[in-house]
C-alpha cells in the first residue's frame, strides 16, 4: 500500500495520469460533436471546459460521468448561445470562399485585403466561440445575451493571452499532417487547447466573479452524482 502511494504521488506518475485524463475527455468531446453532427458543439465544449478546469483545480471526480452531467445541465443555454455564432460563421465562411475565388480570378489589393481580413474575423469569432464555453463555466449566473457579450469583451481584458491562443489556433490550422500524427495531436487537440486557455485566464476570470456567486465546479457535479447513486440504492 505504501509503495502504491509513493508511485501515485510521484510527479512522473501524476503527469501521465493528467495526460491520460486530457486524452479521455478530448475523445469524449470529439465523439459527442461528431455523433451530433456538430450541432451540439458548444454544449460539448462547455462540458470539456468544466472538466479541464476541475483537473487544474485538482478535484477528485469521475471524468466521464461529470462530463455528461455538465453537458446535460448546460445543454439548453449553450445551444441557444450557439445559434448566433453559427449564423455568423455561415455568413463569413461564404465571404471567405467568395474572396478566395475572387483573389484567384482577379488578383488585386482590394480582394487580397478583404480575403485576409475575413480570415482574421473568423479566427477572432472562433476564439470568442471557445471563450463562450469558458465564460459559462466561470460565470454560470449570466444570461445568454451576456454570455455572448462577455465572450468578446473578456478577450480585451486578457488581450495578450488571447493573442497566444490566436497563435495556437493558427498553428493548429497550418501544422503538417506528419506533425499531427507524430505527436498524437488528434487525441488531445481540444483538451490541450482548453488546458492552455484555462491556465492563462483562470486567475483573471476567478477575480471577476461577483461576490455571492461562484463558478461551476467539477467537484459539485461529482457530489451530485454520488447523491443520485445513494438515492438509487435506497
Amino acid at each position: 500500500m505504501e509503495k502504491y502511494e509513493k508511485i501515485s504521488n510521484n510527479k512522473f506518475f501524476k503527469f501521465f495520469e493528467y495526460l491520460y485524463n486530457l486524452i479521455v475527455v478530448n475523445m469524449i468531446t470529439f465523439l459527442t460533436i461528431v455523433l451530433t453532427l456538430g450541432i451540439t458543439t458548444l454544449p460539448a465544449l462547455t462540458a470539456l471546459a468544466l472538466v479541464v478546469k476541475g483537473l487544474k483545480e485538482r478535484d477528485e471526480f469521475p471524468i466521464i460521468q461529470t462530463y455528461f452531467l455538465a453537458y446535460k445541465k448546460n445543454f439548453k443555454t449553450m445551444m441557444i448561445t450557439e445559434i448566433p455564432f453559427l449564423i455568423f460563421f455561415i455568413i463569413y465562411l461564404f465571404n471567405f470562399f467568395y474572396f478566395h475565388q475572387m483573389l484567384e480570378e482577379y488578383a488585386g489589393i482590394y480582394n487580397e485585403i478583404a480575403y485576409y481580413l475575413t480570415i482574421v474575423i473568423i479566427a477572432v469569432a472562433l476564439l470568442a466561440f471557445t471563450n463562450a464555453s469558458i465564460v459559462r463555466v466561470f460565470f454560470p449566473h449570466l444570461e445568454i445575451k451576456k454570455i455572448l457579450k462577455y465572450s468578446f469583451v473578456l478577450m480585451k481584458v486578457t488581450l495578450w493571452k488571447v493573442i497566444i491562443m490566436f497563435v495556437i489556433l493558427i498553428l493548429y490550422t497550418f501544422l503538417p499532417r506528419e506533425i499531427w500524427l507524430t505527436f498524437g495531436l488528434p487525441f488531445i487537440m481540444l483538451s490541450l487547447y482548453y488546458f492552455i486557455y484555462i491556465e492563462l485566464i483562470h486567475s483573471v476570470y476567478s477575480k471577476l466573479i461577483p461576490q455571492g456567486y461562484e463558478a461551476q465546479k467539477a467537484i459539485n457535479y461529482a457530489i451530485e452524482i454520488r447523491e443520485k447513486k445513494k438515492d438509487k440504492r435506497k
